[in-house]
């Protein structure tokens, strides 16, 4: 699914530092419904980033009107937040060409509001994939080794509204130590069906001395048991250093209680990630 080319994708993004990821939801679920969010990512923060506690991206997008520029659409796409934040409009600043993928974003310093620390505010055309590559820190915070394996995990919830979606994934996100959700909604894409696409990702330690492919296929093994998935299933993918795990859903269903679409599994990077 890609945001519609047609749109004006704006991004907000803050942190909230709490170590619990129940008051940084709290911060962030009167946000989505107060910019009409189409979009959020909420991730554990790099214990070894100046940044503490918990990341959050709000996603809410506008159509180009008649008649109307990229940058003249830009500028009114960020509106809601200068309003809301009495940010200064002079301040927003256009990167490149805004018709070939430029972006604007608005310049200030950061502020703290409510609980949180708004530090970018940011618009830029659609037509971007909307499940894109992060990076993933464990789950208890400790810091990251190279020889992490990285497991992504795909939903499609028959749900369109970011709250409720976020309600169903909850108890698997606790089930499987995920330190980073990604959700969507189908709604700007104006597709027949209403439901979210849902990414949750996670960290796990290697073993000492384990290989690559072993360590994926047992990390593998023990979320397809908690996510319902075949783990006989399982395959790798690629050659030499880029080594991907997965287990896709055959008889996948949008009603079941766990609708998983796919899981993935890659040492050190998302598995998205392209080199």
């Amino acid at each position: 699914m890609k945001f519609p080319e047609t749109d004006i994708v704006t991004d907000i993004r803050f942190a909230v530092e709490t170590t619990e990821l129940a008051t940084a939801l709290g911060v962030c679920r009167p946000l989505l419904d107060e910019f009409g969010a189409v979009a959020v990512e909420i991730e554990r923060a790099n214990p070894e980033s100046p940044r503490t506690g918990f990341l959050a991206s709000l996603f809410f997008t506008c159509s180009v009107a008649e008649g109307e520029t990229i940058e003249q659409a830009m500028r009114r796409a960020v509106r809601p937040a200068i309003v809301k934040y009495r940010l200064n409009d002079e301040n927003l600043e256009i990167h490149g060409d805004p018709d070939r993928r430029g972006f604007a974003s608005l310049r200030f310093q950061k502020l703290k509001v409510d609980g949180y620390v708004l530090f970018r505010v940011v618009a830029e055309r659609g037509g971007q994939e909307t499940r894109a590559p992060t990076s993933v820190a464990r789950a208890d915070s400790t810091p990251r080794e190279e020889t992490d394996i990285i497991a992504r995990v795909h939903l499609r919830l028959p749900v369109a509204d970011l709250n409720t979606a976020l309600d169903r994934c909850l108890p698997l996100v606790a089930s499987i130590g995920a330190s980073v959700i990604q959700i969507v909604s189908s709604r700007p894409a104006g597709l027949p069906e209403e439901f979210c696409e849902v990414a949750l990702l996670s960290a796990t330690p290697a073993i000492d001395g384990e290989a690559a492919e072993p360590g994926l296929r047992r990390v593998a093994t023990k979320l397809a048991g908690q996510l319902g998935l075949d783990p006989d299933a399982f395959e790798i993918r690629g050659t030499g250093d880029v080594l991907i795990g997965a287990i896709e859903n055959a008889t996948w269903n949008s009603g079941a209680e766990q609708p998983v679409e796919a899981l993935y599994v890659r040492v050190d990077d998302d598995p998205l990630y392209q080199d």
